[in-house]
């Protein structure tokens, strides 16, 4: 097969590999539910955006990478204006400029249309953008494969995700078969993703087996979706099985995606999720980073569900007092180390290590209030 610009290819083989993934995970997960604790993005953080491009630690390629399909259709003059208005405000994230230009034209092509679903997104816009969907199909507006990525990534913010997986069969049976091999993968790595956020391992696997079956290699950032799909449902087995693949495929596994194991250990022996950190740490991932020790340190004191909800000092006393003594102290040893190199804990790190320290103080009676 010849090489395909910015796609991994991999030689022509059997999807034995993922199948046993599908075989394995359908086997262990048959009770697997969505979590309830997943929150949606509201609005793109330009400093994050920014700070995880230069660590290379993004999950998902952005849809724009491949354009809105403007040179597939014929625009007016003006209609170029307004996409490129519409192209513009979404990268500012400017909400007000976009819409404003797309009503100001509404005219139902697959750029435009494309382009205003693409700045509803990045704006945090994710009903605007469903609505946009919705009034292309009641046009009979071609939709493109923009339009399906793009779609999916709205629907999937909405949590709607019947929806989202409708959106596979029905390109699958229309267009898909048309698409470049960059579109379909883009299109299938959201597809992973949605089913990853609603913690759908089994329709996870079965996404990963179709990206090989277009003879396409899997990257770091649709391993990341799978694993964090496995930190939702709470299956650090299935997660492990996934880093295991990812060595056999050369993939680089990085923070991120350690961060997703080991939040898949939450509320597990402290061994075992200390022996994440180990593991990560055999690779030269730097564990005392601050977002890895917050992640650390609530595995060890909860499951996701519970250190999920901490947002007060009280929650944090709570979380501890619970927790058994051997995690209070594993706990304590990781912050301890962070601190002394000198890492800037983030807020539920420093309310669980408050609390920590509190803990003698409180077993005798004894307030102390900092």
């Amino acid at each position: 097969m010849a090489a395909l610009s910015g796609v991994p290819q991999i030689p022509h083989r059997s999807s034995s590999c993922l199948l046993s993934i599908l075989l394995w995970t359908a086997g262990s997960l048959l009770s697997v539910r969505p979590s309830v604790f997943s929150s949606p993005r509201h609005r793109v953080s330009k400093s994050m955006e920014k700070l995880t491009e230069e660590r290379g630690l993004l999950l998902r390629s952005p849809a724009s990478k491949v354009g809105l399909g403007r040179e597939a259709v014929e625009l007016t003059p003006t209609e170029i204006k307004s996409l490129d208005i519409i192209s513009s405000a979404a990268k500012r994230l400017d909400w007000y400029a976009a819409r404003k230009s797309w009503e100001s034209c509404k005219v139902f092509k697959a750029p435009l249309c494309n382009g205003i679903m693409h700045a509803a997104f990045r704006c945090g816009r994710f009903k605007y953008g469903a609505e946009v969907y919705a009034d292309m199909c009641d046009a009979g507006t071609q939709r493109t494969a923009i339009t399906y990525t793009t779609a999916v990534r709205l629907f999937t913010q909405l949590k709607n995700h019947v929806k989202a997986f409708s959106l596979w069969e029905d390109a699958k049976n229309s267009t898909m078969s048309t698409w470049m091999p960059r579109q379909k993968y883009l299109f299938l790595n959201e597809m992973v993703n949605d089913a990853a956020t609603a913690a759908y391992l089994t329709r996870v696997s079965m996404f990963l087996d179709e990206i090989l079956q277009e003879g396409m290699a899997i990257d770091a950032g649709t391993w990341g979706a799978a694993l964090n799909g496995c930190k939702l449902a709470a299956k650090p087995k299935v997660a492990v099985y996934f880093l295991g693949l990812m060595a056999r495929g050369n993939i680089s596994v990085n923070e991120v995606h350690f961060r997703c194991v080991m939040a898949a250990y939450a509320g597990r022996p402290w061994q075992e999720v200390n022996a994440i950190a180990s593991r990560a740490a055999q690779l030269g991932i730097d564990t005392l980073d601050r977002f890895f020790v917050d992640v650390h340190v609530a595995s060890l004191l909860g499951s996701l569900s519970r250190t999920s909800r901490v947002k007060s000092q009280a929650q944090a006393r709570k979380l501890v007092d619970d927790a058994k003594p051997e995690h209070r102290r594993a706990a304590l040893d990781v912050i301890s180390q962070a601190k002394a190199q000198g890492t800037d804990l983030l807020r539920l790190t420093r309310m669980v290590y408050r609390a920590l320290q509190e803990w003698p103080q409180r077993l005798r009676g004894v307030w102390f209030l900092s």
